[in-house]
């Protein structure tokens, strides 16, 4: 277990370094003891540092800090097949997840934390690892933000309540598998979100973490009823669900988005 001090705040932030398999867990603490806290689950790309995304000043620490979540990430040892499901962290089979939900519940336990579901984002190698955990486990997810993964598993009926983002670069050879998914997922009647960046390939830069985090914080607490917005992923123009530009929208094209607030960042995403 290692301990971190938040300068500034006086918060203090714990990281658990619990080796499973590989895996460390780490952990930030909102500025309060709040047992009703929202946890978010935020996973980099393969071998990357889940220490690096709970460290101060990250986008995602000064996130979770100014909604008060808790912040949750993982490093996960570099698979030797990303292809074997059984070997590989990012499929159910391997038990990685069944392991984080675990560290997840003794967070819980230790903290009095009464919210066990996640918001979560996950980039590249992270989202295989959340868009994978939402169809393991849909009952433990509030929404989820996906960046990026070259191949992605069918979506199921048991996700059709998930709000999703989907997003990848334009220039990016993970395009095509990831626009499939959302396509899918659409057609299935899921509430999903699209959204690609152009002049942009297999790295992610703010315009990927701005639109993440403004959709997923529309999940923070329990929404109040806000009117509905429609965007059209051919224009990149957002509109009112009623208004007669809306209605114009190919079906093909159309995307349904959570908030007004969201609509705003994702039409002009590009900016």
């Amino acid at each position: 277990m290692k301990g971190f001090l938040k300068n500034g705040w006086g918060i203090f932030i714990l990281g658990f370094a619990i080796s499973i398999e590989g895996a460390e867990f780490f952990s930030r603490s909102p500025s309060a003891n709040q047992p009703s806290a929202p946890l978010l689950l935020v996973l980099g790309g393969v071998g990357s540092s889940g220490g690096n995304i709970v460290r101060d000043n990250a986008d995602w620490a000064r996130f979770a800090d100014e909604n008060k979540l808790w912040l949750l990430s993982a490093t996960f040892a570099y698979p030797k097949n990303v292809l074997d499901r059984k070997q590989c962290y990012y499929y159910p089979e391997s038990g990685s997840m069944e392991w984080l939900a675990g560290e997840i519940d003794r967070l819980a336990k230790r903290n009095g934390l009464r919210e066990k579901r996640l918001l979560m984002s996950g980039v590249s190698g992270g989202a295989h690892f959340v868009h994978r955990f939402a169809l393991w486990n849909p009952d433990r997810v509030t929404a989820l933000a996906a960046y990026s993964a070259a191949w992605w598993d069918e979506p199921a009926s048991a996700i059709k309540k998930i709000p999703m983002l989907i997003m990848c670069g334009e220039e990016d050879e993970r395009y095509e598998p990831s626009i499939m998914f959302y396509r899918k997922a659409s057609l299935m009647g899921c509430p999903v979100l699209w959204r690609s960046f152009s002049n942009l390939g297999h790295e992610m830069d703010q315009r990927v973490i701005r639109l993440a985090q403004t959709f997923l914080k529309e999940f923070v607490r329990e929404r109040k009823s806000t009117q509905p917005w429609v965007g059209d992923i051919q224009e990149w123009k957002a509109y009112p669900k009623d208004h007669p530009e809306a209605r114009r929208i190919p079906l093909e094209y159309r995307v349904a988005i959570p908030s007004e607030t969201v609509a705003k960042v994702w039409e002009h995403a590009d900016e």
